[in-house]
């Protein structure tokens, strides 16, 4: 055990300020040492969108990062799930985190999509040329941020349900099929900032029944 004592100046044989005056003299005049400290990491990390296919629904669940899908395509019988270079999809289904910038393959049929993006500026985009169509419908909750949801394809679009929920920030939340393909979507949205159908910026709720 360490005990540390403060002596009185008159219990050194030389007066107290000479005293001092010499150990400094004394001392062993070494090497300078350089240390490097390590600062703080201005990377981001990356966001992590969790996936899992369970009796036909798909769920998407995103973090408070920004989460982004490039491309999500919903194809008979496998749905690929494209990230960008900052997001990680973490298949549920499989063991192991998941990559960053990595697509990943579900196989299942998807009847309805379940999305929960939490905070963050979120982007989910479908593939431009695949097909659309769920029989039981999307449920899509953007959370706080700066959001997109675009659901535009060249072909059709068949959805037996929309349900859309939007926090703070300005959503953009779009459907938009082929034209003159019979599109279908029966939806309904909720405010701040989303609407079911069709294109719309931070717009209010219409009719729970609408087609495109």
């Amino acid at each position: 055990m360490y005990t540390h004592k403060t002596l009185a100046a008159d219990s050194y044989p030389l007066p107290f300020a000479e005293h001092l005056m010499r150990l400094s003299q004394s001392a062993p005049r070494g090497r300078t040492y350089l240390s490097v400290c390590a600062l703080e990491s201005r990377s981001q990390p990356a966001g992590i969108v969790t996936a899992s296919l369970v009796n036909g629904v798909l769920t998407l669940t995103g973090d408070d990062a920004a989460n982004v899908i490039t491309n999500l395509n919903l194809g008979a019988g496998t749905t690929t799930i494209t990230p960008d270079a900052t997001t990680t999809i973490d298949d549920l289904g499989v063991a192991g985190p998941g990559t960053v910038n990595t697509p990943v393959s579900i196989t299942g049929i998807v009847t309805s999509l379940k999305v929960a993006m939490k905070g963050g500026n979120d982007s989910i985009t479908s593939d431009p040329a695949a097909p659309i169509s769920l029989a039981s419908g999307i449920a899509i909750d953007l959370g706080d941020g700066n959001n997109v949801f675009n659901f535009t394809t060249s072909t059709k679009i068949d959805l037996a349900s929309v349900s859309v929920k939007a926090g703070d920030g300005n959503d953009t939340f779009t459907i938009r099929g082929g034209a003159g393909l019979g599109n279908q979507v029966v939806g309904s949205g909720s405010s701040p900032s989303a609407l079911a159908t069709a294109q719309r910026r931070c717009a209010t709720p219409r009719s729970p029944d609408q087609r495109v």
